[in-house]
């Protein structure tokens, strides 16, 4: 197990107090299959909640805890979990804008992914580029339409992660937020 958040810290150390291993905890929970249970409590330990809730219903009681404790650890770890995603984005961010279009799922979905297609609604800026200049530099590449998503209707610069602002076809301002708008992206795998 890794020891890199609340929840991790405090499964390790009442499995130490009790002399427990990971198997053992995970039959008092009640799991039947043990390996799907430690899957589950790893992830847990990843800060990884979404399929947790069987694991963290009897957890206070398999480790002899106020579940006050438990609930105390998975916060301050999903807590902790977002504070890191922001900062690793915040590293990487670039502004960029987006073509809204009428259509905000595709009307065919693999040839969108063959052909790039959500790809094609973004237009990333020169890291020397002014952002004074970034309204026009979209106006100038706005195509009419994207294929499989229809007609674009206007445009979205994420300036910064907490600045975006909602354009137009015509480049006047609809719309101000504090924090970046966002797209689905299509994976296709074979």
């Amino acid at each position: 197990m890794n020891d890199t958040n609340p929840f991790s810290r405090l499964i390790e150390s009442r499995l130490a107090d009790l002399q427990l291993t990971k198997a053992q905890l995970i039959a008092r929970l009640g799991y039947r299959n043990i390996a799907k249970g430690l899957s589950r409590l790893d992830q847990a330990c990843r800060g990884e909640f979404d399929k947790a809730d069987f694991l963290l219903s009897g957890l206070a009681r398999g480790l002899n805890v106020e579940p006050s404790q438990i609930e105390e650890a998975r916060v301050a770890t999903v807590q902790e979990r977002r504070q890191r995603q922001e900062k690793e984005e915040a590293h990487s961010f670039r502004p960029h804008a987006i073509f809204l279009t009428e259509h905000r799922v595709p009307t065919q979905i693999v040839i969108a992914g063959i052909i790039g297609a959500d790809r094609q609604r973004y237009v990333y800026f020169d890291d020397d580029a002014a952002p004074e200049t970034f309204r026009d530099t979209v106006l100038a590449a706005m195509p009419s339409a994207i294929p499989t998503f229809g007609r674009v209707q206007g445009f979205v610069i994420n300036y910064r992660l907490d600045h975006a602002v909602e354009y137009d076809l015509s480049g006047n301002v609809v719309a101000v937020y504090d924090r970046i708008r966002r797209l689905g992206q299509i994976r296709l795998g074979f």
